[in-house]
């Protein structure tokens, strides 16, 4: 397809030469999990609005799914969280907080959303409203939306992103914290709220969260690194330039099996203390702030 979707360096990036950068890792029928910041790869188009520059790249996204495949994208609100006084979570109204692309998305027609009501996700293609439908009382258990992308060895992606984090990793975490070590960083924390369903039903529930434990750990952050290598040693992790940004994919399967490894020998696999103090900088549109300050702070929260 011909459609534009921004200039780099002089050069027009369309759908087509992207599909075509993509076409080696992505294949028809694949489970797409994609955690997006559309403002890393190069500038807008003169003519083409904000509107419509996020419309582009949802083409390019059902481009890659067509015609069997499914996309999924984190919709995260953390509705029920530290820092939300009303404990009220919409399922077809309560915004996102993890960039713009995913709020353009949510309100857009057979865009399906899952019930979490920290962690939803969005769901589009083959069978969305059924898949929209998987949703556990224990956000990174075995009974939710990523047993779904474990068990279809979903493509995990990271697009526009710095590094390589995906929140998949939690459920390895809570699998390795369950069934072969307890992580002594984190607990399983109850969450209570009101829901409000797609038909606009309201109900008091609760959700269960493998959350942070803040003052044992005081100075740890996450920490991406030792994954990354462990899937680059592997050859597990493919990096894809377009324009002037990144796109990293890698497969459920694979981030699983480097989890329970890297776990397996160190348990601080994915934390390690801070040296420095000072702040990251980070782009006010950034996904990446939106996801590290908001997912990390409601995974930390007590």
């Amino acid at each position: 397809m011909d459609i534009e979707l921004f200039e780099f360096n002089g050069e027009i990036w369309n759908i087509e030469k992207v599909l075509e950068a993509l076409s080696m890792h992505i294949t028809p029928g694949d489970v797409l999990c994609i955690e997006v910041d559309t403002m890393r790869f190069g500038k807008l188009l003169p003519a083409v609005g904000r509107n419509q520059f996020l419309s582009n790249f949802f083409e390019l996204f059902k481009e890659l799914t067509c015609p069997e495949g499914v996309l999924i994208i984190p919709s995260f609100s953390y509705s029920w969280g530290a820092d939300s006084s009303e404990k009220i979570f919409d399922i077809n109204n309560t915004p996102g907080k993890v960039g713009i692309f995913p709020e353009f998305m949510r309100i857009q027609p057979n865009v399906e959303r899952t019930s979490d009501p920290m962690f939803s996700y969005l769901i589009f293609g083959n069978n969305a409203i059924n898949i929209a439908k998987i949703a556990g009382k224990n956000t990174f258990s075995s009974d939710g939306i990523y047993r779904y992308l474990h068990e279809n060895n979903a493509k995990l992606i990271s697009f526009g992103l710095d590094g390589y984090d995906p929140t998949f990793i939690h459920y390895a975490e809570q699998y390795y914290h369950t069934n072969v070590q307890e992580l002594d960083y984190r607990y399983i924390k109850e969450f209570n709220g009101e829901i409000i369903n797609s038909f606009g039903d309201r109900f008091q529930d609760k959700q269960y969260c493998f959350s942070r434990i803040l003052d044992r750990y005081e100075g740890w952050e996450f920490y991406d690194k030792n994954l990354i290598l462990s899937l680059k040693k592997d050859k597990l992790l493919h990096e894809i330039t377009i324009g002037s940004g990144m796109v990293r994919i890698s497969d459920a399967e694979s981030v699983f099996n480097a989890s329970q490894k890297g776990l397996s020998e160190n348990k601080y696999f994915f934390i390690h203390k801070v040296i420095s103090n000072i702040p990251k900088l980070m782009n006010t549109y950034s996904y990446i702030n939106a996801i590290f300050i908001n997912k990390f702070r409601f995974l930390c929260s007590n």
